[in-house]
């Protein structure tokens, strides 16, 4: 997969390229770059269209893999010997990298810039690579130490409807559905900007479709489906509901307590980096919560969205009901 058939990404996409001619024009390998936005939103895929313009070898791996630092160098040293025999540079892809501990981090310093591996009897050169590292999370990276020493910080921002409408209508034509604009616009509009929403929510609604027995998506399938997964009018799933929820619900002498995240994460049975990094930059975007240095509180868009919208629905899931966080 090349640049140019990606969707969206318009900004980023540009500087790619003009990077990519400039190490094509001057034989210099591309330079280390940090990808950081919400989940979702096509860092990966971006990288791997940026290694396929170079005919670079990519290794992709993840954070959470490397405990210490002797893995992470072996993995390096690994991936690059295996560059080499193919005659190619190395683009290593670390995905969730703010999951690497700060000794790890800190492990990178000399490999990045002087491509050296520190050893005891002596240190180990490895050809040079370009670092692809991707993040949810820029507040868990050492900003001054270790994000300074990638020349490029690029942001990932959400997708405009009508580029989340071009994914719905390209996935539902690979499952071969008929439906019209109306239907890739309802579906879009639920989507946050965010293209692995829109991807799995046009599986949902082939299998709707199917299940009832039709190769024609009908506005009845797509809102049904909406219903059964809890999707609200705004795109907000049962996981931001239940943030707002545990928020409307600390209030004491009609003011509103702020919460650590914390504590919001432990009773939503949900991993705090999951809060960080997935439910809370839509809620901040939507202004319907506010980080205090206290904790998070429900801003007054938050509450009068909550009582109109979600009071009764979380009721009902609290009897049994479908949603649930």
């Amino acid at each position: 997969m090349k640049l140019s058939s990606l969707i969206g990404l318009t900004v980023p996409k540009e500087k790619a390229r003009i990077l990519i001619q400039a190490c094509n024009h001057s034989n210099e390998i591309f330079p280390h770059t940090l990808l950081y936005g919400i989940g979702g939103i096509g860092k990966t895929i971006f990288a791997r269209a940026i290694g396929t313009e170079l005919n670079y070898h990519f290794a992709e791996t993840h954070g959470a893999v490397f405990k210490k630092p002797e893995q992470l160098f072996e993995y390096i040293l690994t991936q690059s010997k295996i560059a080499q025999g193919l005659s190619k540079h190395l683009l290593f892809f670390l995905d969730e990298i703010h999951r690497l501990k700060l000794p790890l981090q800190e492990a990178l310093y000399s490999i990045m810039k002087e491509w050296w591996i520190p050893n005891s009897c002596s240190n180990i050169h490895v050809s040079p690579f370009t670092l692809f590292a991707a993040t949810t999370r820029m507040d868990m990276l050492d900003t001054n130490s270790f994000v300074s020493r990638f020349d490029n910080v690029w942001e990932i921002t959400r997708y405009s409807n009508k580029e989340i409408e071009i994914i719905i209508a390209d996935e539902l034509s690979k499952y071969k559905l008929i439906f019209d604009q109306q239907i890739v616009k309802t579906i879009a509009k639920r989507c946050l900007g965010i293209p692995r929403i829109a991807v799995n929510l046009s599986k949902k609604i082939r299998i709707a479709t199917l299940g009832h027995k039709s190769n024609v998506v009908l506005i009845n399938h797509v809102l049904h489906t909406f219903d059964l997964e809890g999707i609200d009018e705004l795109g907000l799933q049962p996981i931001h509901h239940r943030y707002l929820q545990i928020l409307f619900s600390s209030k004491t002498n009609n003011h509103f307590i702020p919460l650590g995240v914390g504590a919001i994460a432990a009773k939503m049975r949900q991993a705090e980096e999951v809060i960080k990094g997935s439910v809370e930059p839509i809620l901040l975007e939507l202004d319907f919560i506010a980080p205090t240095p206290r904790g998070r509180v429900i801003t007054t868009g938050g509450s009068q969205y909550f009582e109109k919208s979600l009071r009764k629905s979380l009721d009902i899931s609290h009897n049994g009901g479908r949603l649930r966080a």
